[in-house]
């Protein structure tokens, strides 16, 4: 598969308006984020990619992403931003000290302007909260979602239209997955 590379897009039109973000306060929060390939759906061919940010501190999902493509650095700002602005858990929406990540030179472009907003970026090989947060949704998604699905009322799906029902499945059972877990120190 081809990557897609992108110029990244601040401000109007765009989820990352650092004027917005510096309206948030800063806590002393250690976010862990990236993207990871899922596993092959059935039939599908297309490998999927979730993008997640995890709270250091006690393993909830800040903010999640399931996207058919290579992820660009304009998916990866989206997703930070949504963690910020709109949290998927009962957080108040804020601005953490430091976020570590995993190498990607795409993601350079980003780091000026999260620097900006007072957000510290770590490299870090080992994230553990974020791997295990993947590992456990991962299950949880191929236990609820990845089942066959027979037809519906119109009869058999096409296979594009089953690969899109299986995506919105996938979406769905992401945003159902618990969002707070009880992490191991």
């Amino acid at each position: 598969m081809a990557r897609r590379q992108e110029k990244l897009k601040l401000g109007k039109g765009s989820a990352f308006v650092k004027r917005r973000l510096l309206w948030l306060p800063q806590e002393e929060f250690i976010w862990e984020a990236g993207f990871s390939p899922l596993p092959e759906m059935p039939d599908s061919g297309n490998t999927l990619w979730l993008g997640m940010v995890v709270n250091r501190q006690d393993g909830s999902i800040l903010s999640e992403d399931i996207l058919e493509y290579v992820p660009t650095i304009n998916d990866f700002a989206e997703l930070l931003a949504n963690a910020m602005q709109r949290p998927l858990t009962d957080e108040n929406r804020c601005r953490p000290r430091v976020i570590c990540i995993r190498e990607n030179p795409d993601w350079q472009e980003l780091f000026p302007h999260l620097k900006q907003l007072g957000i510290e970026i770590v490299i870090a090989e080992d994230l553990r909260v974020y791997d295990e947060t993947v590992a456990g949704l991962i299950s949880y998604l191929m236990g609820n979602t990845w089942k066959e699905t027979g037809g519906d009322t119109f009869g058999e799906f096409e296979d594009e239209g089953k690969s899109r029902d299986q995506l919105l499945d996938l979406r769905l059972a992401a945003i159902w997955y618990p969002p707070k877990r009880q992490v191991k120190r």
